[in-house]
């Protein structure tokens, strides 16, 4: 058997030990014959019974193989040594990522984004190429010398990687794969793996060199894999430049559809940084909120947002009534005949509990767009029940009483005013009595004076019992004015569809939804008058493709997941190839969505230093005609 390389096994001569891993040993190669130094990596006696590892290193050379760039390590080919398989591998004198990181972490920035740039390049080419990764981590990366061109990372071992498409795996590619400290939150669903789960662990990797240890540890194996979905990502140190934090930061995102949806933006974004090391505002893919005026692209999509959902914390995008991610009725107050009254957990007369009271101050924090203001809500904590807030719509009242319930906060809406509760007179009687019984003492100390002034003072008891009425009834919140944007006609039928059809779509998928609408309705807001006719056009479009898509593989995934399944039939393999084009569609939707989010971002800020006309910056037309190409093949434009 002669390898890709042109090396004959019996011509090799085998040299030192270079590693040892679970499935094979590497050693350092020698071909008598041409002088040439390769690493080979020898399948373990153990596992060559195995038939699982077996495939797996076979398929290793199948997919490696293919893959031909400076940062993926060159596999020549499957041959047989000494009766062993084996895989005849590019030799690299050099450490591995690992090791490396062992000694001099923390890396300073311009080396990290080096490195960093360089696993993201071969990821690019192994993406692009079909292949996903799947246990990317320091140990599989190794670190050549390239004399005055420095350090160069590249990508090794792929024995667990798998094809992009569906079409082509088998089963043991559908399993739970790669190592708890670089694995994606999604990773525990083999069907929601994507390209973007090697870029998670991209981020993962970029924070321990920048920090010397991974984003997450924990006691055990499945302590870290929870910590990687529920746990907030650690910020890298404020030594480093706010553009790789926020790129580490879009990395790290629990959710795929808010990473970057590509390895080559990732390129692009370190070159910025790397062309402007001590800038600090270097546009990144990830940026907080702030003034539209210096908007990078993650502000105009922050700026789409309207809040944070009570129930799951997502963010529920301005235009649309519901949370995308889990359904629940996004609250936006309207004048009604309306109260809602908070009446629980606790009795009549007892203060909300405190914990509640926060994790609701924190809620309207959020959410500024629900037209709620706090007031003094904020210094008081008033007693059980109270009106929350007076005159809203009964919609109104009973999304946010929905709401509220997420927040274990128990409320009930009545059509009237104040005292519409019947609980409010029960409560008002035990306050006006409570500070009646204080008052006591000091009455009977002056009885005898006390009966004489009586007579005078009884006029004033109409007063005092209005004055327990009024302060025991204040709403704790009022309404404020919120600015509703007016959408185009088309555009707000495509999100009343979008609306309807999203209890429908999986919960695997309404992320990628709602980042495709998020995009839609930061481009919308952030064009200017004179060019929305063309762009409400093509954002329609763009809806009704994420909207059909999105329902179509939660359908297929179904298919997929039943017992019955068999990916030989024929049937069954045209099932997978649909549902690996319409994954593939959606990735480029929301990456062509995210390029225009771009050159808006750059349009504004452009605008902002030179205030030159927004014409001669925008150019999105080649941008929106790839949009529309997407959805001319669906049979939608």
């Amino acid at each position: 058997m002669t390898s890709a390389a042109g090396s004959q096994p019996e011509q090799l001569e085998l040299g030192e030990e270079l590693g040892v891993g679970a499935v094979a040993t590497v050693f350092r190669a020698h071909d008598r014959a041409t002088g040439h130094h390769y690493a080979l990596k020898l399948l373990h006696d153990r596992n060559a019974r195995d038939p699982r590892a077996a495939r797996r290193f076979t398929r290793e050379a199948e997919l490696a193989r293919t893959l031909s760039d400076p940062h993926i390590i060159g596999v020549y080919g499957a041959i047989e040594f000494q009766g062993r398989q084996a895989l005849l591998m590019e030799l690299v004198d050099g450490p591995t990522l690992a090791q490396m990181l062992a000694t001099d972490a923390p890396l300073s920035e311009r080396r990290l984004l080096v490195l960093a740039r360089g696993i993201a390049r071969g990821l690019s080419v192994a993406h692009a190429g079909g292949v996903i990764h799947r246990d990317l981590k320091p140990a599989n990366v190794l670190i050549a010398q390239l004399g005055e061109a420095g350090e160069t990372a590249k990508i090794a071992d792929f024995g667990m990687a798998r094809a992009t498409s569906f079409a082509g795996v088998d089963s043991e590619s559908l399993t739970v794969l790669g190592t708890p400290d670089y694995m994606a939150p999604e990773t525990l669903d083999p069907l929601a793996v994507d390209p973007r789960t090697d870029l998670y662990a991209l981020g993962c990797i970029m924070s321990e060199m920048a920090s010397g240890r991974p984003p997450f540890s924990a006691p055990t194996p499945f302590a870290v894999l929870d910590a990687h979905r529920k746990r907030p990502a650690p910020k890298l140190p404020e030594v480093f430049s706010d553009g790789l934090r926020e790129l580490v930061a879009a990395l790290l995102a629990k959710q795929q559809s808010d990473r970057p949806h590509a390895a080559s933006a990732v390129v692009e974004a370190i070159d910025a940084l790397l062309a402007a090391p001590h800038e600090r505002e270097v546009t990144a893919l990830v940026a907080s909120p702030q003034t539209l005026a210096r908007a990078r692209p993650r502000d105009l999509l922050a700026a789409a947002a309207a809040g944070r959902c009570a129930r799951c914390g997502a963010p529920v995008i301005h235009g649309v009534r519901v949370c995308l991610e889990c359904g629940l009725l996004r609250v936006t107050v309207e004048p009604g005949k309306w109260t809602v009254f908070v009446v629980g957990p606790g009795a009549v007369g007892d203060k909300l509990d405190s914990v509640r009271r926060d994790g609701l101050l924190t809620w309207l924090r959020a959410n500024p767009d629900a037209g709620l203001e706090i007031g003094t809500f904020a210094e008081q904590i008033p007693r059980l029940p109270f009106p929350l807030v007076v005159r809203v719509s009964e919609q109104s009242a009973g999304a946010l009483t929905e709401s509220l319930a997420q927040l274990g906060i128990h409320a009930q809406a009545r059509i009237g005013g104040r005292f519409s509760h019947g609980q409010m007179t029960e409560k008002m009687a035990r306050i006006g009595a409570r500070r009646s019984k204080v008052a006591l003492p000091l009455l009977l100390v002056g009885l005898p004076l006390m009966i004489v002034l009586l007579i005078f003072a009884l006029p004033l008891v109409p007063l005092y019992v209005g004055a327990v009425a009024w302060w025991t009834s204040k709403p704790a919140l009022r309404i404020s004015a919120t600015t509703r944007v007016a959408l185009p006609p088309l555009v707000d039928e495509r999100l009343r569809e979008v609306e309807r059809v999203s209890p429908s779509v999986s919960a695997r998928h309404r992320p990628g939804l709602r980042a495709v609408v998020q995009r839609v309705m930061a481009l919308l807001h952030a064009t200017p008058e004179t060019e929305r006719a063309e762009v409400d056009a093509e954002m329609t479009h763009a809806l009704a493709v994420a909207t059909v898509g999105t329902q179509r593989m939660s359908e297929l995934d179904a298919m997929v997941s039943h017992p019955d399944f068999d990916a030989s039939e024929a049937e069954h393999r045209s099932d997978l190839q649909e549902r690996d084009m319409w994954a593939a569609r959606m990735l480029e939707l929301t990456a062509t969505l995210d390029a225009l989010v771009a050159r808006q971002a750059a349009a504004h800020h452009a605008a902002h230093d030179s205030h030159a006309e927004l014409d001669d910056l925008r150019n999105r037309v080649e941008a929106l005609e790839e949009v529309h190409r997407l959805q001319d093949r669906s049979g939608l434009g």
